[in-house]
This record gives C-alpha cells, sequence and structure tokens, in this order.
C-alpha cells in the first residue's frame, strides 16, 4: 500500500521493509541513484554530483574492526564517482568483528531522509571463520523524528557463512531535514564467536 498524500503535499511517514536478498552478482551502482556511496578497505568512493547524503562508517561496542576481511564475493562497478570516476569490478571492505556471545557488534551508517517517499538499498555481507557455520544477525532502522515505528530486531535472521544480501527499504520522515539510521550486527549468544559484519555500499534513489 502505498502512503496516502497530506494536504501539505508530502507523504505520511512511513519506514518499510521492502525486501531481503542473498546475492551473487557483481552489482553496478546506478548513474541514476540521487545518491551512492562505496565503502573501500581505506577510503570511500562517492557519487559525482550526489551531494554526499551517505555517512562513513561508525561502529557499535568496537572491540574489533578491520580491512579485507573474509568474504569480499561481490565485486563493485560504477561510473560518475569520486574520487575514482570508474569502477570495474572492486572489492574490499571494513568489518566489525565479534569475539564475544552477545556483545551485538556491529556497523552504522545514516543517510537524509525527507517528507517525500523514498528507497535505500543496502549491500551488506556477513562472513564466519570456518569453525562457525552459522550466526544470526540483525537489521535496524530508524528515523531520526522517531515518526514512523523502526524496524527493530526484524528481520533476525540466521545464514549461512560468507553470505552477502541486499535490503531494500523505503522511508519519508513527518518532516523535512531528517536522518535515516541503518545498524547492521550479529546478535549471537554462542561462544565460539569470530564473526563479521560490514556494509559494503549503499544508494538512495
Amino acid at each position: 500500500m502505498f502512503p496516502f498524500l497530506c494536504s501539505g503535499g508530502g507523504v505520511s511517514p512511513s519506514l518499510t521493509l521492502v525486501s531481503t536478498t542473498v546475492k551473487t552478482d557483481n552489482p553496478t551502482l546506478s548513474d541514476s541513484d540521487i545518491d551512492w556511496i562505496y565503502y573501500k578497505a581505506a577510503s570511500l568512493e562517492r557519487k559525482s554530483g550526489g551531494g554526499s547524503l551517505w555517512s562513513d562508517i561508525s561502529y557499535i561496542n568496537t572491540q574489533f574492526q578491520g580491512t579485507n576481511g573474509a568474504g569480499n564475493n561481490r565485486q563493485f562497478n560504477w561510473t560518475n564517482g569520486t574520487p575514482t570516476a570508474t569502477g570495474v569490478n572492486v572489492t574490499g571492505n571494513r568489518y566489525e568483528r565479534s569475539f564475544n556471545a552477545g556483545d551485538s557488534s556491529g556497523e552504522v551508517i545514516t543517510c537524509s531522509v525527507d517528507n517525500v517517499l523514498k528507497t535505500y538499498k543496502l549491500h551488506v555481507g556477513y562472513y564466519a571463520d570456518t569453525s562457525v557455520a552459522q550466526g544470526t544477525i540483525e537489521l535496524e532502522v530508524e528515523l531520526s523524528d522517531a515518526s514512523a515505528t523502526p524496524i527493530s530486531s526484524f528481520p533476525t535472521l540466521t545464514i549461512a557463512a560468507d553470505t552477502e544480501m541486499e535490503f531494500v527499504i523505503t522511508a519519508a520522515s513527518a518532516t523535512n531535514g531528517q536522518t535515516i539510521t541503518f545498524r547492521w550486527r550479529n546478535n549471537t549468544t554462542a561462544s565460539d564467536v569470530s564473526r563479521y559484519v560490514t556494509f559494503r555500499a549503499a544508494e538512495k534513489y
């Protein structure tokens, strides 16, 4: 169902998880996006002229971060980027590693959100040492003005090690100039914890 129009010409605030998909392809960050970002191991790539709407990565329970960890299964492509104009089959990531059961380590990124319905696509990864077959991970999404019910503790996913995924979310806030926050974290009680989560890239369109 589409949000109905408000009298001011915007839409009712909403926050909806549209799809969750395991991916194995090598995506192209679209030039038609409003803005995109790719999180390289040691730097950022952004859409040229996109307005730098996406934040850099911050960390939850900052026990251990690293670069180019296990995984890197997908290779990313783009045109109209900055500082690198064109990317072809680019790999690399920045991860947060969970060492202790229940520590909920993870990564956080943010983007702009307004009173116009937009779509956000998150390219994420989950990796584990070979001794750990599966892990429970979690996506949390919320609006800074709290005008829509957060996506919290949903979906809670149990997936195989070395999996890359895409989440598609639509969002609109009650007022303009707000922030949408995405958290991608471990949520496990296992004692043999050696698990990695990473934001690979993100798009707004």
